[in-house]
């Protein structure tokens, strides 16, 4: 994945990301489980996000978008119709979508930006491994662009987060 991976296509998610007024992340099944973890690195950025796994939620609430908003949409297959028909209501709604799918896929095609994990997948496992730790990885350097991005008003916002959470009692 690292030989393959565009640094134009990241540079282009993480500006899309970076300006955006609200993300939203949309995964189903196994792919909803990385969309929810990518957004709990984002939400600490100072922009408003949240993650939908549920199809029938992120279809409805991708009408709701407007542009300056964007998605995250996350699918291993790239082809499922409930996430295909999400993006297409968010892209006709003005917002952008980032796909972090595989190349050739219908959502790849369809997406503003697409960020391409082709990985070999063991399917004697019980469940997707390979594609599921390659889309991680792309998350955690989205959010890293996006951050470097957002300079040092970011820095001093996480740094009043690491004070404050110092203060507060952890469960033993």
């Amino acid at each position: 994945m690292r030989n393959n991976l565009s640094a134009e296509s990241v540079d282009r998610a993480a500006d899309l990301l970076a300006g955006a007024r609200r993300i939203e992340f949309y995964g189903s099944g196994n792919s909803g489980t990385v969309a929810q973890d990518i957004q709990r690195r984002f939400f600490r950025l100072g922009i408003p996000t949240v993650a939908y796994s549920d199809a029938h939620v992120y279809f409805v609430s991708a009408l709701s978008l407007a542009p300056g908003d964007a998605v995250v949409a996350v699918s291993s297959s790239g082809g499922t119709r409930d996430m295909l028909e999400a993006v297409q209501n968010a892209l006709s709604s003005g917002a952008a979508v980032v796909a972090i799918t595989r190349s050739g896929s219908p959502l790849a095609q369809l997406a503003t930006v697409s960020l391409l994990a082709d990985v070999a997948e063991d399917f004697d496992i019980h469940s997707p491994m390979t594609s599921r730790i390659s889309h991680l990885v792309l998350g955690d350097i989205l959010s890293i662009a996006v951050a470097l991005r957002k300079g040092d008003a970011l820095r001093e916002r996480l740094e009043r987060h690491k004070q404050a959470l110092s203060r507060h009692p952890r469960e033993q």
